[in-house]
């Protein structure tokens, strides 16, 4: 446990399905953990497993949906309002989602959560109109997008395509979020 965070989906998953309930149910037996909490692990979990099967009736769906929303409404009330992050929000629409992509087992989010690091490339703190900033670098590297697909039709060998795929390699250096302005060199004067 002490590596959780090199954990990868899959090994959360088998320790949420696997390992966590009986260790939290230890817990609740030794009198560390009280049971609203271990319940309230328990619901996600029901939740979640009902989700994740290659075939999900609307008996599953209909159960998934009463107990991801206990989980979520017994999260707000065990650990408090400040607590609920979006991610605990959007567990509420996971029903709807599978429903609509199907089995969680067949999609990854990861694709969606690696566009952060996108959008965190995309501007520079302490500048004016981050929004816009974010906006047009989104829009002019989906043109950069576009024109890099026109010209591998029109001919795959050209120069003119290289420079261009190079030239979105550009953005994805990391943002300059965390960097300090370099101090510019004041020439001094020297004596002679």
């Amino acid at each position: 446990l002490t590596e959780h965070g090199l954990f990868k989906a899959s090994e959360w998953r088998n320790m949420g399905y696997f390992w966590f309930i009986p260790l939290l149910s230890a817990l609740v037996s030794e009198g560390l953990l009280h049971r609203d909490y271990f319940r309230n692990w328990v619901d996600l979990i029901n939740g979640v497993s009902r989700l994740n099967t290659s075939n999900i009736s609307e008996k599953d769906f209909d159960e998934a949906d009463f107990f991801l929303t206990r989980f979520v409404l017994e999260f707000k009330r065990l650990y408090g309002k400040k607590n609920c992050t979006f991610h605990t929000h959007l567990v509420t629409h996971l029903v709807a989602k599978v429903k609509y992509l199907g089995p969680l087992h067949t999609y990854s989010l990861f694709l969606h959560e690696g566009f952060n690091s996108t959008l965190l490339k995309s501007f520079r703190v302490g500048t004016k109109g981050l929004l816009l900033q974010i906006a047009e670098r989104l829009q002019w590297r989906h043109s950069i997008s576009e024109m890099c697909s026109k010209l591998k039709q029109l001919d795959p060998t050209s120069y003119a395509l290289d420079y261009a795929e190079k030239f979105c390699k550009f953005d994805e250096k990391p943002a300059l979020i965390s960097r300090k302005p370099k101090k510019k060199k004041v020439p001094t004067a020297t004596l002679r």
